[in-house]
């Protein structure tokens, strides 16, 4: 352990005492201790100088602050876009650009990616298998209120169908993107599905309605996980669609068949359409893109871009050789509007470098044409200030002129900090809370000679960005172009620069946690972590009751129960539930501990009443069936309970309207179940209670 040492251990008081005592053997001459001597007032003095060095010595900066952090794996938290669906009706077909701008007030949101836009967006909808069971109509809503309805029914099983119609026919060999809002389930128990490979909870398939029939959709990226959470459908057709009649709706059809489920919650749709697409808070004012790859085409170099800066702003192009970047002021661009790109093209006559090994293009907004930060002078310790406190940390890039090269640039490395760096690196720190950036003191970091160039800069507001729902409803700089823009739902995950103090709270809170899976909670916390899964509980259990693992020699198994949470009184653990679990606890499972898991053990319980009302009561019957009904919820979620018949006799005389109890009997079936003289029953610890049968008589008392 490292010693904790205190720098500051003095008082101002101490200090002058122990002058005062040396006075006398230093310089005996020295008689006047009192305040008004100036030897005194010198004294004291120093012993303020000191105090002061004592605890400013003593204290720990923020950059020491930092380093600690590092030294955990922890860094401060950036400002963070909110994102947001965003819901457009057009009349005519349209490309929008990646990065095309949207207003909620002033505040700058942008799309997320190209969209096609069309203004044949989803007409109806409906679920069928037989025949059809629930139809959807877009007029019902007028495009602002959300869907409600049960894609697959209340239990999908093969064959059952969703289809989707369309007045027109969609494009072919296009890219598209449909949106599927999915509910959540009723407790919100289903965890968010991200950077998991998770199997899905049933397999699907996706067909489009051709001169040949329906034909399966090939080129398919699901994002919903079989939806099971609200995400994106891209898909591309290469046939033509033709019109077609589904249950006596005609249409152009795109469909959902069911070819083997496993949901513990059926699919709930609260939104459809071809015009939703993500957007995020953020205001890219340059941006660059860099490719390794260049089509020739008659001695000319040829590149295409597809964002709205590319189309509407300022370009630069740069050739990459050799590790450096050399400016090309000739070049040509072309808008092809037909294809919503922009196209640079060079003449690879006019080129005299030997080796390309890529093309790197600047795009700008026109008021920020190459963005010179500053001159640097190759002094250490540079550092500019940007006067922006609201860069977005992640799009912040920038390139430094070469002073012995002609017209090339070298791009330099963004890092934390300096600590790794060498006299030879090219690195800069950014600091997004002061909104400036410096450069190294040659022992640690190369400083920097010449113009530096930003090629990277976007900004966010962070947690300003949370808008809510209906506030983004503007297309920016696009008047040709009628829109209706709405947002159905607030945006969120928009976060502010973390602050140091809450950085060390969250550092604590993270050491506090164990990674690796140790105790009976942990599995049980990180079970219900799974991606994708809704897990009502689940619980660990020993081989026997109160007697621990380790004392049966089977140190190395965990046994494991799970209840799904579902619509169904008796739920399984299904195959992809089952294999969803194994392989996200793998990470976090001891090494060389087995995983077993199984379903709960469903104990039946029976209830047999006849009990004496008060009068005037109304729905007497009733009331006794949800006062049962309620007090058997509780053991719903719960593993080896135990019912106690004096209480549930006594929760039932406590009812308002039961005058007396004249006979109660409860009865329980399934395997490992104790019941005691008393009348009361305990489950197995991997038990749940299911309440089944509920038989009850009554007459009207005085």
């Amino acid at each position: 352990m490292l010693p904790d040492y205190n720098l500051d251990t003095e008082s101002f008081k101490e200090m002058m005492d122990e002058a005062r005592h040396k006075i006398a053997s230093l310089y005996p001459e020295w008689t006047d201790y009192n305040f008004h001597d100036p030897g005194i007032t010198m004294i004291e003095l120093f012993a303020f100088i000191k105090e002061a060095q004592e605890y400013y010595l003593n204290q720990i900066g923020d950059e020491h602050k930092l380093k600690f952090l590092k030294m955990l794996g922890i860094k401060r938290k950036c400002k963070k876009p909110a994102q947001a669906i965003v819901s457009l009706i057009v009349d005519d077909d349209y490309h929008l650009f990646k990065g095309t701008k949207m207003l909620a007030g002033s505040v700058i949101f942008e799309s997320y990616q190209n969209k096609y836009l069309t203004k044949n967006d989803v007409e109806f909808c409906f679920y069928a298998s037989d025949q059809i069971h629930e139809f959807y109509k877009r007029e019902q809503h007028k495009g602002t209120q959300s869907i409600r309805m049960n894609m697959l029914g209340n239990n999908p099983t093969p064959n059952d169908m969703f289809y989707i119609g369309f007045r027109d026919k969609l494009p072919a060999n296009t890219d598209l993107q449909l949106y599927l809002g999915i509910a959540n389930d009723p407790m919100n128990l289903r965890n968010i599905i991200s950077h998991f490979d998770f199997k899905p909870l049933a397999s699907l398939s996706f067909e489009y309605f051709t001169k040949n029939g329906w034909k399966t959709i090939e080129e398919l990226e699901d994002q919903t996980y079989g939806l099971v959470q609200s995400g994106f459908i891209h898909f591309r057709m290469n046939e033509m669609m033709i019109e077609t009649e589904c249950f006596n709706e005609k249409g152009y059809y795109l469909r959902v068949s069911v070819i083997k489920s496993d949901y513990d919650c059926p699919p709930i749709l609260e939104n459809l359409s071809l015009n939703d697409l993500q957007v995020w808070q953020i205001d890219t004012l340059i941006e660059k893109t860099e490719r390794s790859w260049i089509d020739i085409v008659n001695n000319h170099f040829q590149i295409e871009f597809s964002t709205s800066l590319a189309y509407f702003g300022n370009s630069e192009v740069y050739l990459k050789s050799q590790g450096l970047y050399y400016e090309l002021n000739t070049f040509e661009k072309y808008l092809d509007e037909a294809k919503a790109c922009s196209r640079i093209m060079l003449d690879i006559n006019n080129i005299d470098i030997d080796t390309i090994d890529a093309l790197l293009v600047v795009n700008s907004r026109s008021d920020f044409h190459k963005a010179i930060i500053g001159i640097a002078n190759g002094l250490p310790e540079q550092c500019f200030e940007l006067e922006d406190e609201w860069i977005e940390y992640e799009s912040f890039e920038i390139i430094v002129e070469e002073t012995l090269i002609k017209n090339a640039y070298s791009q330099w490395t963004k890092v934390d900090d300096f600590a790794q760096s060498g006299p030879a690196d090219k690195h800069y720190v950014l600091d997004t809370v002061k909104g400036s950036i410096c450069f190294g003191n040659c022992y640690q970091g190369m400083p920097p000679e010449g113009r530096i160039i930003i090629i990277g800069y976007a900004r966010t507001v962070g947690e300003n960005g949370n808008v809510s729902a209906f506030k983004i409803n503007q297309i920016f700089g696009d008047e040709q172009h009628q829109f209706k823009v709405f947002n159905q739902k607030m945006a969120t995950g928009g976060i502010n620069e973390e602050s140091l103090q809450d950085c060390y709270v969250r550092a604590k809170k993270r050491i506090s946690e164990t990674h690796t899976a140790v105790t009976y909670s942990d599995y049980e916390k990180r079970v219900k972590e799974t991606p994708g899964l809704a897990i009502s509980c689940c619980k660990v259990i020993n081989h026997q009751e109160n007697v621990s693992i380790e004392s049966e020699g089977l140190d190395n198994q965990i046994q494991m129960v799970i209840k799904p949470f579902s619509n169904k009184k008796v739920t399984k653990l299904s195959q992809a539930y089952t294999e969803n679990i194994m392989k996200y606890i793998e990470d976090f499972r001891t090494l060389g501990s087995q995983i077993i898991l199984s379903a709960p053990v469903y104990i039946s319980f029976e209830v047999y009443l006849y009990v004496k009302i008060k009068p005037h009561y109304r729905d007497t019957e009733k009331n006794i069936r949800k006062a049962i009904d309620t007090y058997f919820n509780k053991y719903e979620d719960q593993f080896g309970s135990t019912v106690y018949y004096g209480d549930f006799y006594g929760y039932l005389e406590s009812l308002p309207y039961v005058a007396d109890i004249n006979t109660m009997n409860i009865e329980a079936y399934g395997n490992g179940l104790k019941r005691d003289k008393s009348g009361n029953i305990r489950c197995p610890a991997n038990g749940v209670i299911e309440l089944g049968r509920v038989d009850y008589m009554y007459n009207i008392g005085d």
